[in-house]
C-alpha cells in the first residue's frame, strides 16, 4: 500500500514540476525554418532530481512535426554527443530527413547546453582556442587549460549552479519526464557519439520507453573510450596512408605521406608556424601552429568524409609551411571547440575519466610510435578532471542488458569511436544490427546514405538493413591550385554586408556599361584623339578582364563547394588555375592604363567619364588584393 502511494506521489510530483512552455523560434531570422511546422518550447525540470521541490532549470525543445500531417505520429528523440553539445543547432539535418515523412522529430538541448538555461561555460571553448593559439609547451597549455576550467567551475558555483547535478543519469530523468509529458507510450531513441552512451543508460533505465534504438558512432565501453584515444587515432591515420598509397593519383601527388606526416611533427617542434587570423576568431589576431596543434588538426579532419578527402593535401600544406592556406583552418579549430564545456567536464570527469586509470592511457600512448607522446590536448583532460571531479556520482551498470531492436553504425576512419566498437556492441545486444561505413569518419548516419539506412531501420526494425555504405569509397583530392585568398573570398560571399558589397556592385556595373558603351563608340568613330582611343581600348579590355575574372572566381567557388567545400581552405581545382592568370593580367593592365591615363590626361576627351571607369577597375583590383587572390 505504501509503495503504491509513493509511486502516485512520484507521478504527481513529476507532472507538477515538469512544465512545457511554448516560445517563439530559437532562430527568429531563419526564414527557411518558418516554412516548416515546428513547435519551440522550454521544458522545466528540477536541477537536482534528488530534490524535486528545489531549483528548476529549463531545457530547450524543438518538435519538428511530420510532413504527412499525422496527428498522433510516432516520435524520434535525439541524444546529441559531446558531452556538452546541443541537438537544436543541428536542426537543418532533420528538415528533409526521410524519417520526417511519418515521424515527429524531437530535438533537445540537454541540461546546460545550447538554448537551455542555465548554459554551462559556453565561452570556455574560445578560451581554449586562445590557449592553442600560443606558442608554448604542452605542459603550459595544460596548466592554462586547468586554470580556465576551474575558473569556469568556480563561476558556476558562485552563480548557484549545482555542478553535481549535470550527469548522464540526470539527462536520462529529463528525457523520461519529457516523454511522459508529451504522452508517448514509446519513442525511437537516436544517439550520436557520446549521446550513444547516454542513450544506452536511458534504455537500460527505462526500457519500456524505447521502441527502437539507433547508436551512431557508439561508445561500447566508457573507460576504454578514453584509454584508447591515441591508438584509435593512429589506426585511422594509418588507414589514410594505406588508402592514399593504393590510389595512383593520391600516391603520385602526395608521395611518402606517412613520412611527410612524421617530418612535419619534427619540423613544427623546431619551428612553429604563425599565421594571421581574423580577430573575431582569435582576439590576438594570430595563431601559432606547433606540433600539438598539427596533431589536433589532423585528428579533427578524420571526423568528416569530406575532410578525410583533403587530409593528404592538409598534411602537405603544413609540411610546405603554406601560411596563407593554413590561416583559414583556424576557424575549424573554433568549430571543434563549440561545446558547452561546463557540461563536458561535469559528465566526463565523473563518469568517463573517473573510471579510467591514467596509467592505461599512458600505456596506450607508449605503444603508438607514429604520434609521439600522444595528443596533449586530450591528455590534458586528465589534469582538468583531477581538479574538477566530485565524489559519489553513480555511473551506468554495464551488467544491465538491452533488448530493444538496435541499429549500430560505425565509420571506417572514425578516430574516436572506431569500427571495433560496433563489433563489441552487437555482441552485447541480442537484437542488434551493425552497419559499417568504410569511407566515412564520425557519425556516418548524418549523410544522404545514412539518412536512408536509419530511416529503413526505424520504419522496419525487424527487417535486415541493407548496407548501402558498402559501395562508397574515399576519393582523395588532388590537382588543387593553391591560393589562400580563395577562402577569404568565400567568407565574404557568405556575409551580407551591404557597406562592403555595394561599392563592388557599382564598380562591376560601371565596368559592364563601359564595355558596351565604349565598344559602340568605336563603331561611331567618336574618339577624336589617339590618346582617347588608346584609353578606351585599355578600359574596354580591363573592364572585360575584370568582369570575366570576378565571374570566373564566383563560379569556381560554387563548383568547388559542390565537389568538396574544404578545398576552398587551400584553393580551387587545378582546372580553374587560368582564372588567376586572368587576374594577374587584369592587375597589370589596370596599372599600365592608370599610368598612361595620368601621363596623357590633357589629351584625353571626356576625362571625368573615363576616369570613373578607370576608378571602378582600380576598385575591383583593390578587392582582389584585399582578398589576397594574387599569387602566393
Amino acid at each position: 500500500m505504501s509503495l503504491c502511494i509513493l509511486c502516485c506521489f512520484a507521478l504527481y510530483s513529476q507532472e507538477k514540476i515538469s512544465q512545457f512552455q511554448t516560445v517563439t523560434s530559437f532562430f527568429p531570422t531563419a526564414t527557411q525554418l518558418a516554412t516548416h511546422e515546428i513547435t519551440w518550447g522550454l521544458f522545466s525540470v528540477p536541477e537536482n532530481w534528488q530534490k524535486p521541490d528545489g531549483k528548476t532549470i529549463q531545457l530547450a525543445v524543438s518538435v519538428l512535426k511530420n510532413t504527412s500531417g499525422i496527428a498522433s505520429a510516432e516520435a524520434v528523440v535525439m541524444f546529441e554527443g559531446g558531452p556538452g553539445a546541443g541537438a537544436i543547432e543541428g536542426i537543418g539535418w532533420w528538415l528533409n530527413h526521410p524519417l520526417r515523412k511519418t515521424k515527429d522529430i524531437i530535438l533537445v538541448d540537454t541540461r546546460g547546453t545550447g538554448f537551455s538555461a542555465p548554459r554551462l561555460c559556453p565561452d570556455l571553448g574560445n578560451r581554449m582556442l586562445e590557449i592553442l593559439a600560443k606558442d608554448q609547451s604542452p605542459a603550459s597549455d595544460t596548466a592554462d587549460k586547468v586554470t580556465a576550467a576551474l575558473a569556469c567551475k568556480q563561476q558556476l558555483i558562485a552563480n548557484g549552479v549545482d555542478v553535481h547535478a549535470y550527469t548522464s543519469k540526470a539527462i536520462v530523468e529529463d528525457m523520461h519526464a519529457l516523454k511522459t509529458y508529451f504522452g508517448y507510450k514509446k519513442w525511437h531513441v537516436y544517439g550520436v557519439s557520446f549521446g550513444t552512451y547516454i542513450a544506452q543508460v536511458y534504455t537500460k533505465t527505462y526500457p519500456e520507453d524505447v521502441q527502437t534504438l539507433v547508436l551512431d558512432a557508439p561508445i561500447a565501453d566508457l573507460p576504454d573510450y578514453y584509454a584508447t584515444n591515441t591508438s584509435n587515432y593512429v589506426h585511422s591515420l594509418e588507414k589514410v596512408f594505406k588508402e592514399c598509397k593504393k590510389n595512383p593519383n593520391c600516391d603520385q601527388t602526395y608521395p611518402k605521406l606517412r613520412t611527410i606526416y612524421q617530418e612535419t611533427i619534427t619540423s613544427l617542434k623546431e619551428r612553429p608556424i604563425t599565421v594571421v587570423v581574423d580577430t573575431t576568431v582569435v582576439e590576438s589576431g594570430s595563431f601559432t601552429y606547433n606540433a600539438e596543434d598539427f596533431k589536433i588538426a589532423v585528428h579533427q579532419s578524420l571526423y568528416q568524409r569530406k575532410l578525410i578527402e583533403v587530409l593528404p593535401l592538409l598534411i602537405y600544406q603544413f609540411h610546405q609551411r603554406n601560411e596563407k592556406a593554413l590561416s583559414a583552418l583556424v576557424a575549424a579549430f573554433s568549430g571543434a571547440l563549440g561545446l558547452d564545456y561546463g557540461v563536458y567536464y561535469s559528465v566526463t570527469c565523473n563518469e568517463g575519466i573517473a573510471q579510467q586509470a591514467f596509467s592505461a592511457y599512458t600505456q596506450d600512448v607508449k605503444e603508438q610510435h607514429l604520434v609521439a607522446a600522444g595528443v596533449s590536448f586530450y591528455e590534458s583532460d586528465f589534469s582538468v578532471c583531477d581538479q574538477w571531479k566530485t565524489a559519489g556520482v553513480v555511473t551506468d551498470s554495464t551488467k544491465t542488458a538491452i533488448h530493444v531492436p538496435t541499429l549500430v553504425l560505425t565509420g571506417g576512419f572514425d578516430p574516436i569511436t572506431p569500427t571495433k566498437n560496433g563489433k563489441e556492441l552487437v555482441a552485447k545486444i541480442p537484437n542488434a544490427q551493425w552497419v559499417d561505413a568504410p569511407a566515412y569518419g564520425h557519425a556516418p548516419s548524418f549523410s544522404r546514405t545514412g539518412f536512408g539506412v536509419a530511416a529503413r531501420f526505424i520504419n522496419a526494425p525487424n527487417q535486415p538493413v541493407e548496407n548501402t555504405f558498402s559501395t562508397e569509397t574515399v576519393t582523395f583530392v588532388d590537382q588543387v591550385h593553391i591560393n589562400g585568398g580563395v577562402s577569404n573570398l568565400g567568407n565574404s560571399l557568405t556575409k551580407l554586408d551591404l557597406l562592403f558589397w555595394i561599392p563592388l556592385a557599382i564598380a562591376l556595373l560601371i565596368c559592364l556599361i563601359a564595355v558596351i558603351a565604349l565598344s559602340s563608340s568605336f563603331f561611331r568613330k567618336l574618339a577624336a584623339t589617339p590618346q582617347s582611343s588608346i584609353i578606351k581600348i585599355g578600359l574596354i579590355v580591363c573592364s572585360l578582364l575584370g568582369l570575366v575574372t570576378f565571374g570566373g572566381l564566383v563560379y569556381s567557388l560554387k563548383d568547388t563547394v559542390a565537389q568538396n567545400l574544404y578545398i576552398l581552405a587551400f584553393g580551387v581545382p587545378q582546372s580553374y588555375a587560368f582564372i588567376f592568370t586572368l587576374l594577374i593580367s587584369f592587375l597589370v593592365l589596370v596599372a599600365v592604363v592608370s599610368l598612361y591615363f595620368f601621363i596623357a590626361i590633357k589629351r584625353i576627351e571626356n576625362r571625368s567619364v573615363l576616369f570613373s571607369v578607370l576608378f571602378s577597375n582600380l576598385l575591383l583590383g583593390m578587392y582582389f588584393l584585399y582578398w589576397g587572390l594574387y599569387p602566393m
